[in-house]
């Protein structure tokens, strides 16, 4: 149990500023190149920046949020698309700024999350130590561990955050029987992450299990039984407002498919994973998707990322030879097995068949709290034999690093990134070697410098990181980010009143076009649904996952096919400043010409663009080939390019849809499924825009077009088939047909007619309703709590008083 006496005074405030301090010292390369603005890389920059700008300003602009959302992609659910960035109160602190100094708040809020994270360790690791100073640098190495440098990438901070205080909470109602504060943060928790939540809620009940089973929690009664199940019910149940249109919407999605029975249960076809995870105990973790020492893509994604600064796993060894039988030690044990049975493992990802391992932040939480108890008496520790081992280790890391720069060229942008990390695992064995075997020469590398050692090699990390992205591009890719990510402050305006879609196939970016307010199929984001990969897939893209769409020059006609109109081209500065005039540009998307320029944006216009919602004469049976077997014809239709210009030939459809259809469609003839000349790809474009909807207007729910058609058709749009859209023809409700393997068609009669897709939020309604009576049973669940809890003591009082 802690000591009664304070070793810190004011230790939380404390520990909050000195994170804070940390990290912005951290990260201070690329601050000083991006004057303040925080840009860090892949996927913060991509998705997180962008998103919540986007937010922002539908927030500031009194839009709201739209069920709808027309501008990512070809049009995705806003609730599940964006769920990150609407219920996490970090992100409300940005949206309360104006949208023009909100880069600049992504430093303060991301300093904030770091010393919360710290704060919030501390408050769970102070209930296991002896020590404030050990707690103190238990929130220090939580905060500035494996996970929190890795991460930084990625959108995940809260979920660190708020972990260690949902541990806390859940121990105080076992133990001590207090209500309400652990379903309150289960419930936020759901809100922000779903994912995360399953992953916390399994690991709960394994915590649960083990300590109960080592007698480290109270016997499990009816009482506590009830508390556990009103708490964890409730808290859940909280979040059913997002959970319920959350999986409704997802289900088939690229991520969520393909489970793990259907690969090697018991052991991992790929050997590094093992490795990865002993690797990741001594080294720093690389920048994502650039391991040094594994290829594998996955473990580049989500690698296990339990490195704990200075100390590594030394405490955490010394802790579990000492007391094998403490809970904390029969957990690590579970959570070792868990991490290298595939199948287990694969229980926090609802057993997904992809390698995840972003569960291991929560045994690492105990790791660290197991590195607190090993500073408690870090003075009496001698550590001769473990110290070398570890050692032992870090040295054959270093060397396999050598080998591998010189004969593997690893997946890295350069070599100084594994130099500096190389260099922060070196210096870090040093410094805990002489914190065992004080020298004279090196004094201040002591135990009463303790504090001081571990900030420092808390803030290496980071900045040798930092450094790392600065320094790229001779110290030019930072400023050119911010080129590409908000023009030089000054915004891309199109003067153009029509729906169109834009792209960015020569730049190479995503979302982007979001910071503008303009639709954009260059799309980052990990919620499209089942239906638009289907889709993806006939396009002959090798996309990633179907998450990360980036076309490129060869996708003119599925430009013109999904209604794109412009392509912005980010004119960069070559090295040294050079610059190059837009009419010089190489260009090579057919059929866009230069348009304007706008300051470092070029915009190129299409010439064959096709407005939204237009009609076939001929069609194609899905999956169909070539009649005859003349190879060249078969290798048009396997050919991407070759591919894409069919969409704009003849509809797509199933079988059971020609039956339907085939009088009012034509089988497409072969000499024009032969003919993908540029020539022919003019004409079917012009072909398919004479045939459009005169008008087009998106809205929240939906849209709104009108169209005159000669005959009856089917009217094609490029939106994702979603059976929670509702069609209207003039009015009266009609089937929307599943064309192209993923998008949208409804048969109109001849004639003038307005077509209306009406999308509504599926379960949010009764989603609503079940988190609002889940809180109030939370409520009167801690009321009644605490109204039986003040009888109860004061009938304790009268009785001592008569006694």
């Amino acid at each position: 149990m802690p000591d009664e006496k304070n070793m810190i005074k004011h230790p939380l405030l404390k520990l909050f500023f000195t994170s804070c301090f940390l990290f912005l010292v951290g990260i201070s390369p690329i601050l000083i190149i991006s004057k303040g603005v925080y840009m860090w890389a892949g996927d913060y920059n991509e998705q997180t920046i962008v998103f919540t700008e986007y937010i922002s300003k539908l927030l500031h602009s009194g839009q709201g949020f739209p069920a709808f959302d027309w501008n990512s992609f070809l049009g995705m659910d806003f609730l599940t698309s964006y769920h990150d960035h609407i219920f996490s109160p970090f992100d409300w602190l940005m949206y309360a700024v104006p949208t023009g100094v909100m880069p600049y708040i992504h430093t303060v809020v991301m300093a904030l999350k770091v010393g919360l994270s710290a704060v919030t360790a501390y408050i769970y690791c102070r209930q296991y130590v002896k020590k404030d100073q050990s707690a103190y640098l238990c929130g220090l190495l939580y905060a500035f561990s494996g996970f929190q440098l890795f991460d930084l990438v990625y959108q995940f901070s809260e979920r660190y955050l708020m972990f260690p205080l949902m541990l806390y909470c859940f121990d105080q109602l076992v133990i001590n029987r207090k209500p309400f504060c652990f379903a309150a943060l289960l419930g936020i928790y759901c809100l922000i992450s779903p994912v995360f939540a399953w992953m916390t809620c399994l690991f709960l009940l394994i915590y649960y299990i083990v300590r109960t089973a080592t007698k480290s929690f109270p016997k499990l009664d009816l009482k506590l039984f009830m508390r556990l199940a009103i708490e964890t019910g409730c808290g859940v149940l909280m979040s059913a407002m997002l959970m319920l249109p959350f999986y409704s919407v997802l289900s088939g999605n690229a991520r969520a498919d393909g489970k793990i029975f259907s690969h090697s249960l018991i052991a991992y076809e790929n050997p590094g994973v093992v490795l990865c995870i002993i690797r990741s105990m001594f080294f720093p973790p690389a920048l994502c998707a650039n391991d040094w020492y594994f290829r594998n893509s996955q473990l580049s994604i989500s690698p296990p990322l339990l490195y704990i600064p200075l100390f590594l796993i030394l405490g955490v060894y010394m802790i579990f030879k000492k007391e094998k039988r403490a809970w904390y030690s029969v957990l690590l044990k579970v959570c070792i097995i868990f991490a290298c049975v595939p199948v287990l493992n694969s229980s926090f990802a609802v057993f997904n068949n992809r390698y995840y391992a972003r569960w291991l932040f929560m045994p690492l939480l105990v790791m660290i709290m197991m590195t607190g108890r090993y500073i408690d008496n870090i003075e009496d520790e001698k550590p001769k034999k473990e110290l070398r081992v570890c050692a032992a280790i870090v040295g054959f890391m270093i060397v396999y690093g050598v080998y591998t720069a010189c004969f593997e060229k690893p997946r890295i942008y350069g070599n100084i990134a594994w130099i500096i990390m190389a260099a922060v695992s070196l210096f870090g064995m040093i410094v805990l070697y002489l914190l065992h075997y004080p020298m004279d020469k090196v004094s201040f590398i002591s135990v009463r410098n303790i504090r001081k050692l571990v900030c420092v090699c808390c803030a290496l990390p980071f900045f040798g990181t930092a450094f790392f992205l600065a320094q790229d591009n001779y110290f030019e890719s930072i400023p050119k980010q911010k080129d590409i990510m908000w023009n030089g402050s000054e915004p891309v305006v199109i003067d153009d009143d029509e729906f169109f879609r834009t792209s960015y196939c020569m730049t190479n970016s995503k979302n982007k076009s979001m910071i503008w307010g303009y639709p954009t199929i260059a799309t980052f984001n990990s919620m499209i649904t089942g239906d638009t990969s289907s889709f993806l897939g006939e396009t002959g893209n090798n996309f990633n996952k179907n998450i990360n769409l980036t076309f490129d020059t060869g996708d003119y006609a599925l430009c013109s096919f999904l209604s794109v109109k412009y392509d912005l081209y980010c004119n960069l500065l070559l090295t040294g400043g050079i610059e190059v005039e837009p009419e010089d540009l190489k260009k090579h998307l057919e059929g866009f010409e230069q348009d304007k320029v706008i300051n470092r944006y070029v915009l190129y216009k299409n010439k064959a663009f096709i407005p939204m919602g237009f009609t076939y004469d001929n069609y194609i049976r899905i999956d169909a080939q070539p009649h005859n077997s003349d190879e060249d014809s078969r290798k048009m239709y396997d050919d991407k390019v070759d591919r894409q210009k069919l969409f704009l030939k003849a509809i797509w459809l199933t079988d059971e849809q020609i039956e339907k259809y085939g009088d009012i469609l034509q089988k497409l003839p072969e000499d024009k499924y032969n003919d993908v000349s540029v020539e022919t790809y003019y004409q079917d474009c012009r072909d398919r825009a004479a045939s459009a909807c005169y008008e087009f207007v998106p809205d929240k729910t939906g849209f709104n077009a009108r169209i005159d058609l000669s005959k009856d058709n089917l009217v094609f749009f490029s939106v994702p088939y979603n059976r929670y859209f509702t069609a209207y023809i003039d009015g009266s409700p009609t089937e929307i047909e599943r064309v192209f393997n993923g998008l949208s068609a409804v048969y109109v009669p001849q004639g003038n007619h307005s077509i209306s897709f009406r999308y509504r939020i599926p379960g949010f309604k009764y989603g609503v309703i079940i988190s609002s009576v889940s809180a109030g049973i939370l409520l009167i669940y801690t009321v009644v709590d605490l109204i039986l809890k003040r009888r109860i003591r004061s009938k304790d009082g009268t009785a001592v008083n008569e006694a």
